[in-house]
């Protein structure tokens, strides 16, 4: 996943983490962009 213009430095990348809702182990991914910063989750 890229970003393209106007900002061409500006890339995607897929995070992964692992959670614990309720006792319950998830695997989320999450899109963080060129500044750690994330975007949304998406359980998978």
């Amino acid at each position: 996943m890229e970003r393209s213009h106007p900002w061409p430095q500006w890339k995607w990348h897929w995070d992964e983490v692992f959670v614990k809702i309720t006792g319950e182990a998830h695997y989320l991914w999450r899109a963080v962009d060129h500044e750690c910063e994330a975007s949304t989750a998406d359980q998978i």
